[in-house]
């Protein structure tokens, strides 16, 4: 088998959409199934002038005609390198964009669903008309297009099930994975002395990062600070919150971190907290930054919902609470926070947990399943 993988969505730096790829992608190498990844170079100056021209200058038009430009020079690149190696198998794209452009390819086509592209759109402020409808074509004819469908949670499943009349049978649910050897508790390799809460998330609505902050200000006789490794169009509003509540000296803004940085991050913290809240229909699906923190052993505190509800048991394996409910958090850290040997009791169990539900054997069988469902 030999598989082309791709996106159309942009650079593969930091964030669920590059880890999930470049781990799959290497995943599949250890599988000795030979696989080729294609995405887009970033936007130039010149693309942006041109995409003006087109659009005689409306923003939601040039909008479209900006992706358009990234998708078609992506599917010029995935044709290019069928066409010099026709020993494909079939192909996986990451996205709808890429998965319409290349469904008239002959081969196969799956496509992994990460989110809802219309919705995300929509909570990004990115909602204007001709760009949602051009958003929402794609969608809608990418996914009757596609042999298989991924949904990395069942919640992604019902919105592609329900909103575009999708069979079934034909979306597989494959909830998201992590390297248990790469993200495992080991003595930090630059030990950090700050005692602090880790918030591993991008800085937009639907990380809900504003709860990790507000519950931390509740924490008025707290040792502990929190530390933000993402960067995002909220952050000025998110630095605005953290001055409003007086917390200049306890909140830490990281920005975009590289995974051996994280690595080292997640040894030295003392809990992570995914505190997703549901922002124009988009849900937290099965993150991968709580599978990491529970790879290392850390005690997650996550927000009751999604695809987090899914791989978390309350108690056992990490603790939820109510989405948006940041006084619930902060009774959850007052509780839990300083019974060390609780916390490495339940880091023990989530760690366990990982290995046995989303570790990358199991992931790559269940990936390799579809492929298999495809191709027959």
């Amino acid at each position: 088998m030999k598989v082309l993988l791709g996106t159309g969505l942009g650079f593969l730096g930091v964030g669920g959409l590059g880890s999930y790829t470049r781990t799959l992608s290497a995943g599949l190498a250890h599988l000795q199934v030979e696989n080729r990844l294609v995405y887009p170079p970033p936007y130039s100056v010149f693309d942006r002038y041109i995409a003006g021209i087109q659009a005689c200058g409306n923003l939601d038009r040039a909008r479209v005609a900006l992706t358009r430009l990234r998708t078609k020079r992506v599917a010029r690149m995935a044709r290019e390198l069928l066409r010099a190696d026709g020993d494909f198998t079939l192909i996986h794209t990451q996205d709808v964009l890429l998965a319409r452009s290349m469904a008239d390819c002959g081969l196969p086509l799956v496509t992994t669903v990460h989110g809802p592209l219309s919705r995300e759109a929509r909570m990004l402020g990115r909602g204007s008309r001709d760009y949602l409808r051009y958003l929402e074509t794609a969608e809608r004819e990418a996914y009757h297009a596609a042999r298989a469908i991924i949904a990395v949670d069942t919640g992604q499943k019902e919105i592609v099930v329900n909103d575009f009349q999708v069979p079934p049978e034909k979306v597989h649910v494959v909830l998201n994975a992590v390297n248990t050897d790469i993200f495992a508790p080991t003595r930090p390799t630059a030990p950090i002395r700050e005692r602090y809460l880790l918030v591993p998330r991008r800085l937009v609505r639907k990380n809900g990062v504003h709860v990790a902050i507000r519950a931390l200000g509740a924490l008025s006789n707290a040792t502990v600070n929190l530390w933000i490794a993402g960067d995002g169009p909220e952050r000025k509003a998110l630095e605005a919150l953290v001055t409003d509540l007086r917390l200049q000296g306890r909140v830490r803004f990281l920005g975009d971190v590289p995974r051996e940085a994280m690595i080292n991050l997640l040894n030295s913290a003392s809990g992570v907290i995914i505190p997703s809240v549901p922002a124009d229909g988009v849900i937290e699906a099965s993150s991968i930054a709580a599978l990491e923190g529970m790879a290392m052993g850390k005690p997650v505190y996550a927000s009751n919902i999604g695809g987090l509800a899914e791989m978390i048991r309350h108690g056992d394996t990490g603790w939820l609470f109510p989405a948006g409910k940041d006084a619930m958090l902060a009774d959850l850290l007052r509780q839990h926070l300083d019974d060390r040997k609780s916390s490495q009791m339940m880091g023990g169990r989530a760690r366990a947990y990982v290995i046995a539900h989303h570790s990358l054997p199991v992931w790559l069988n269940a990936i390799m399943g579809v492929y298999q469902h495809a191709c027959s």
